[in-house]
């Protein structure tokens, strides 16, 4: 006689149910701890990293990692070869993270005759996001900054200076992270169009240097890739005494901070002391027009360059003008070049004198730390860029774009041959300098 089978009873269901559910919540939850199916984007955990994080007690220095940036994986500059052996793609993962690439470009200024192209009649709003995005591509690296010459707010009367709140959008759409906002009229609107401007560029994720419209507002912008640490500064030299004055009564005299070599050489040794491996000091200096620098601009450029500054970038005059190099010999008897860029020219503008003032060109430089040891600044590429004008339905429209590459569609045979004579403005203001043309992206 065969023996009866006992049934599975309910208590023993019940049981291996729960075995089984603790075990599958088990795994999801190692999954998520090691990263399979996480709930965070890197972007998301490396912004929560940065909102967590200790910030040295530095000051006025704002840290901003690079990798709360999207960060371009697929670029030849990020990422190891395929085929390396496991060593070697570590070292070259390392490489990459220990380097950090910078982009600054020219003037951007919107003038009345830009911003009313920017406006539609049929909606009533305006829309900038044209302006420089032709340039997005170009703008590589953890950081890319320009010269950024207008008020952006939409609490005063328009003109040449100010300009809509969401004029920040062209910088975002160009891939632009980072504007230095100091200039000759930039107390035009007060403490009230600083913060405007301030505001308005970081609701579309472009920070700012060169302009403090409260007292605990940054002085300063430091990148970090890996262990490499770049800061960077942004002074202003051309605003007028009188308006120097005004500030001082309004106890705003820190609002945009002077190109005074005393203070920069000061904030420089601060930067180093909060641990930055290089420091880049921008400058809005000189006099618009000028087709060379002033004595009184090459003086304070090697006194920044003593200083410690390993990198000088400057705008103002919104003509293209030749940089320098400077061998300067520090205490230890080590003698290092120093590039001074007096000026990058114009990105955007509606002047249209002359071909120099249409002209400008984007310099793109590479940092790197190697065991430890910060080198000087390499890979220096330079982008020729050109404003380009067309008409169309009896409106004239501008857009920014580089120089040297295929003219884009529509482009008429005028505009053809001013975008060459920009090319080969650029190519004449750098020759003998040892800046090479960037490769098409």
């Amino acid at each position: 006689m065969r023996k009866q089978i006992r049934g599975i009873s309910a208590g023993t269901v019940v049981m291996l149910a729960v075995t089984v559910l603790s075990v599958i919540g088990f795994i999801l939850v190692m999954n998520r701890l090691s990263g399979k199916g996480a709930d965070l984007s890197r972007l998301q955990m490396s912004a929560l990293k940065l909102e967590t994080e200790a910030v040295p007690d530095t000051g006025d220095i704002l840290i901003v990692s690079a990798d709360t940036q999207e960060m371009r994986a697929d670029s030849a500059e990020n990422t190891a070869p395929a085929g390396l052996p496991a060593d070697a793609a570590e070292d070259a993962g390392t490489a990459a993270r220990n380097s950090l690439t910078l982009t600054f470009g020219g003037t951007v200024a919107v003038e009345s005759g830009i911003r009313k192209s920017c406006y539609a009649a049929d909606s009533k709003k305006y829309d900038f996001s044209l302006l420089l995005n032709l340039m997005r591509d170009e703008f590589r690296g953890e950081g890319t900054a320009v010269f950024l010459e207008n008020l952006l707010t939409d609490n005063a009367k328009m003109t040449d200076t100010v300009i809509p709140a969401n004029a920040a959008e062209m910088l975002s759409e160009a891939g632009i992270n980072l504007a230095a906002a100091g200039f000759a009229k930039a107390f035009d609107q007060g403490l009230d169009g600083l913060q405007a401007t301030r505001q308005a560029l970081s609701g579309y994720g472009v920070r700012t240097l060169g302009i403090r419209p409260e007292a605990e507002s940054p002085a300063a912008v430091t990148l970090r890739q890996g262990n490499l640490a770049v800061t960077l500064l942004q002074y202003t030299e051309t605003v007028p005494a009188s308006v120097r004055k005004t500030m001082a009564k309004k106890d705003a005299s820190e609002a945009i901070p002077e190109a005074d070599a005393d203070r920069i050489a000061a904030d420089i040794r601060h930067a180093r002391e909060a641990g930055a491996d290089a420091v880049a000091v921008l400058l809005s200096w000189g006099k618009t027009g000028g087709k060379n620098p002033e004595k009184a601009q090459k003086a304070l450029a090697w006194k920044i360059a003593e200083a410690g500054a390993d990198l000088i970038i400057g705008a103002g005059s919104r003509i293209p003008q030749t940089p320098e190099w400077m061998a300067v010999t520090g205490s230890d008897g080590q003698t290092r070049q120093v590039l001074c860029v007096y000026s990058l020219g114009t990105l955007i503008s509606d002047n249209r004198k002359a071909i120099s003032r249409m002209s400008g060109y984007l310099l793109r430089v590479t940092f790197r730390k190697d065991g430890g040891v910060m080198t000087a600044a390499e890979n220096l590429q330079y982008i020729p860029t050109y404003v380009w004008r067309y008409k169309q339905d009896g409106v004239y429209y501008y857009r920014c774009l580089a120089a040297n590459r295929t003219p884009p569609d529509g482009m008429d045979s005028e505009q053809q041959k001013n975008m060459a004579k920009a090319a080969e403005t650029i190519a004449d203001v750098l020759e003998g300098s040892g800046i090479r043309i960037a490769e098409q992206p």
